[in-house]
């Protein structure tokens, strides 16, 4: 049996040597006619493919099959567009279906957060959980924290299984001797890290961390850190409105804080010290901050010198807490450059609270902190939330 596009281009070339006035430049082939049609070549060979294409019927044929294979791409791009809108109607019919069973406003990452670490009231808990069961959405955000814990677990082991590797007796006695200059903070340092109590609950990179600072002590003195948050502050003049500020039901909490019987009271105390003394620093006469700053305590109720209560944890939990809010600010204000750049000095922070005993209620958040920019104002909300939740 023939082959059809055979004859095909054997009719076309006995046509054109019928045709006295046929081109008589080269046959163009597929990538010249797309040129072609895309305006791409130039004279005088534009015009030569141009009349190719008025009398050669393979010509033609070509021309036909570039427009074809369009047509069949532009249909699989409004298909794959269809897709999409296809799951995106799927979770709003779940939705519509479910309606009844839901009630206030869709939770973002920071409440699910909170719903599962048990922060949030009954009533709020409830909504929260409904969304949970219903909504692709919500049940996406709740599947990408499970993914984040699982993730620092992994490193939870990594770092446990280095400080136990770096805790072990040295047979190089010039480290030996560097150890022997520090009994007391190496020996408290090893109680703490075998205390099971303490190492189930320790996030990755705290211990190696600790290890580092203890054996170095080499910490950022008080009046350079303070110096280094004043010269961050500097830039801003004024608050947002206080309407944006996330934790306003939890104003008329805060001094009742001093009533809590928690170990941790002290430096979440200490914590909302410093929170007052940023907003006081960017206060401006007349705003609507007046009433969420005078909630906030002026001093510490600590009635001894040991412990959280010490001066040194004060202080830390103090500047920890000026911190958080300018980072706050600048989420609230979007200034991403800025909170990149203070970022210096939560890890400051962080290195220096690791140190203390008992441990700062803080550290932890800290230590599984996680660098990504786009999460960094998420983090920053969780850890102003765990200083003035009740």
């Amino acid at each position: 049996m023939s082959d059809p596009n055979e004859s095909n281009r054997r009719i076309a070339a006995l046509a054109l040597a019928m045709d006295s006035t046929a081109p008589s430049s080269a046959r163009p082939d597929l990538l010249e006619i797309d040129l072609w049609r895309q305006g791409q070549l130039e004279e005088p060979r534009a015009s030569e493919v141009m009349q190719w294409l008025t009398r050669d019927s393979a010509c033609n044929s070509l021309l036909r099959q570039l427009e074809n294979t369009d047509q069949a791409l532009a249909g699989e791009a409004v298909a794959s567009a269809a897709g999409v809108l296809a799951e995106r109607e799927v979770a709003s019919l779940s939705l519509a279906l479910s309606g009844s069973a839901l009630k206030g406003k869709r939770p973002d990452l920071l409440e699910i957060d909170l719903w599962r670490q048990g922060q949030l009231e009954a009533s709020r808990a409830s909504e929260v959980s409904a969304f949970i069961e219903l909504d692709p959405i919500c049940q996406g955000q709740l599947a990408s924290l499970q993914q984040a814990d699982q993730r620092l677990a992994e490193e939870l082991a990594e770092a446990e299984s280095a400080a136990e590797s770096v805790l072990q007796p040295q047979p190089q006695p010039q480290p030996q001797l560097q150890l022997q200059q520090q009994p007391g903070l190496i020996q408290r340092l090893r109680d703490w890290l075998v205390d099971s109590g303490y190492r189930s609950g320790m996030v990755a990179g705290t211990a190696a961390t600790i290890v580092a600072v203890m054996l170095t002590l080499n910490t950022t003195g008080s009046s350079d850190l303070d110096a280094q948050l004043n010269s961050a502050y500097h830039p801003y003049s004024g608050l947002p409105s206080a309407s944006r500020w996330l934790w306003q039901q939890q104003a008329t909490d805060y001094k009742a804080v001093g009533q809590w019987q928690d170990p941790a009271q002290p430096a979440r105390q200490a914590f909302r010290i410093g929170l007052r003394q940023g907003l006081e620093a960017l206060n401006q006469p007349g705003s609507d901050w007046l009433p969420i700053i005078n909630s906030l305590p002026v001093s510490s109720a600590c009635q001894h010198s040991n412990g959280l209560c010490s001066k040194e944890s004060q202080r830390l939990h103090r500047q920890l807490g000026r911190l958080s809010l300018l980072q706050q600010v600048q989420c609230m204000k979007k200034d991403t450059v800025s909170l990149s750049a203070t970022d210096g000095l939560r890890q400051s922070l962080q290195q220096q609270l690791a140190g203390l005993q008992p441990i700062s209620p803080f550290s932890q958040r800290l230590a599984r902190w996680n660098s990504d920019p786009d999460q960094a104002c998420s983090q920053v909300a969780q850890l102003i939330n765990q200083g003035v939740v009740p």
